[in-house]
């Protein structure tokens, strides 16, 4: 535009005088012709001719000759303030900064609504990738908990973490797409804010604060948007926070009530006792050494033996299992002192049992002994009894209920039967009864001569019943 200060030609300013007295003299006909028309001038003076009022016809006339006076007044005035009208430049300038502001504004806008899209679906994959984390170490927890083997352990928590990363992979798959599409948002709504030049955009916001307060306005509007989402993403962020230490604190709980239970803490004085006392690793049974010391007798079976060998194995087996088990508390203590028992116990049967072999041993020899001397005192008794031709003869008469005798071998006896005793052919002793079973042969006293008492070496006659 230049710098001209006037752009009115001629004929514009005629067109505006045409224009404003169309405007005022169409207002002046709409006026006449709104008035009521309650009388009329000709039929009012045709009927009062004889009583005419000229001051009404004044009246008429000069409100005409107001109005065409004020109509022409009108006009030349709207002409003369059309020729003082100055154009300036920075009208339009306004205007055209108005519209730069608008749309930085709404460019801004954009911008911070794509910004904030991304951050919520990035925090929205970041809260679940915290979880899938925090569930696989969960149950991490469980598995550690479950007293495995190492290498059942290793294999265990080694599958949780594969599943741990294949979650995660697939979480970022699921979200890629839509973090893809955002991030091309974000870089169109920035590359349209660069757009504008640095400078125009510099001289706006100094004359922003003249030219619309509504900017401003706007911006506290947006700056009120954008904190309400963030606390609403905030808040969202710390619940979802809460519940999960809430899940970790109530996991924590019951694991503790696992371990507790599974766990037990001895603290009665008897059992404190028992773990407190010394444990010995050596102590150990040793089935060979007894084996070795009854082999060749019949006193117990060797599958006796094999199933005690055997079941000496399998409980040292079940044991050092058991002993690999990450226990706490007094299970472990328990654990030890049980083993130390098992063995001791068996060393101390054991023991009892090589020393009862050993007696027994000593017995087979004294019995075996005993029965070369017995069987020379046999014979020496047959000898005699043949010798005396006799039923037989007393051995022992110390226990007059239970006599012992010598039967000749040549006789037999039945329970019951009664014996008389001689010490000489014509001394008579007494009598007695026999006693007879399966395994032995003895006789009570039945009656005694006056001042005898049967004595060894007496003999008797068997009296059948």
């Amino acid at each position: 535009m230049g710098n001209e200060d006037k752009v009115r030609t001629e004929s514009e300013r005629t067109e505006l005088a045409r224009v404003a007295r169309e405007y005022f003299l169409e207002d002046a006909a709409r006026i006449e012709a709104d008035r009521p028309h309650l009388y009329n001038l000709e039929e009012e003076f045709a009927r009062s001719k004889n009583n005419r009022n000229l001051r009404s016809v004044f009246l008429v006339l000069g409100f005409i000759i107001l109005a065409i006076g004020a109509t022409i007044f009108l006009t030349l005035y709207v002409q003369n303030q059309n020729r003082k009208i100055r154009i300036d430049i920075r009208d339009f300038e306004d205007l055209a900064l108005r519209d730069l502001l608008s749309s930085a504004r709404q460019n801004g806008e954009v911008l911070a609504s794509a910004k904030s899209s991304l951050d919520a679906i990035q925090q929205e994959l970041a809260d679940k990738n915290q979880a899938l984390k925090d569930d696989i170490a969960g149950k991490i927890s469980v598995v550690e908990a479950k007293g495995l083997s190492t290498e059942a352990q290793d294999a265990a928590v080694r599958d949780l973490r594969q599943q741990e990363q294949a979650g995660l992979a697939a979480l970022a798959a699921q979200y890629a797409a839509r973090i893809r599409v955002k991030q091309t948002a974000v870089a169109a709504a920035q590359k349209q804010v660069d757009a504008y030049d640095s400078k125009q955009l510099d001289a706006a916001r100094k004359q922003a604060e003249v030219l619309n307060n509504q900017q401003r306005l706007n911006d506290m509007e947006l700056e009120q948007t954008k904190h309400q989402y963030e606390t609403r993403i905030k808040d969202l962020t710390d619940q979802s926070q809460r519940q999960l230490e809430m899940l970790k604190a109530t996991q924590k709980q019951v694991i503790e009530a696992l371990m507790l239970k599974f766990n037990p803490v001895f603290d009665t004085p008897e059992l404190v006792s028992i773990l407190r006392s010394p444990t010995d690793s050596v102590v150990a049974p040793t089935v060979p050494a007894l084996r070795t010391a009854i082999a060749g007798t019949n006193y117990v079976p060797d599958s006796v033996l094999a199933a005690l060998n055997q079941s000496v194995y399998q409980r040292g087996l079940l044991y050092s299992r058991l002993a690999r088990i990450p226990y706490v508390n007094s299970v472990p203590g328990a654990l030890t002192h049980l083993d130390f028992l098992d063995r001791s116990a068996m060393r101390s049967y054991e023991n009892i049992a090589l020393k009862l072999t050993q007696i027994a041993r000593d017995d087979d020899a004294l019995i075996k002994e005993q029965s070369r001397q017995l069987s020379q005192v046999r014979t020496a008794f047959n000898f005699y009894a043949r010798k005396i031709a006799e039923s037989g003869f007393i051995v022992d008469a110390r226990d007059a209920n239970r006599i012992a005798i010598f039967l000749n071998p040549s006789y037999t006896l039945s329970n019951g039967d009664l014996g008389l005793v001689f010490r000489q052919d014509d001394e008579f002793i007494g009598t007695i009864k026999f006693v007879v079973s399966s395994r032995s042969i003895s006789a009570r006293q039945i009656e005694l001569s006056a001042n005898k008492t049967i004595q060894p070496f007496d003999k008797f006659l068997i009296k059948r019943m």
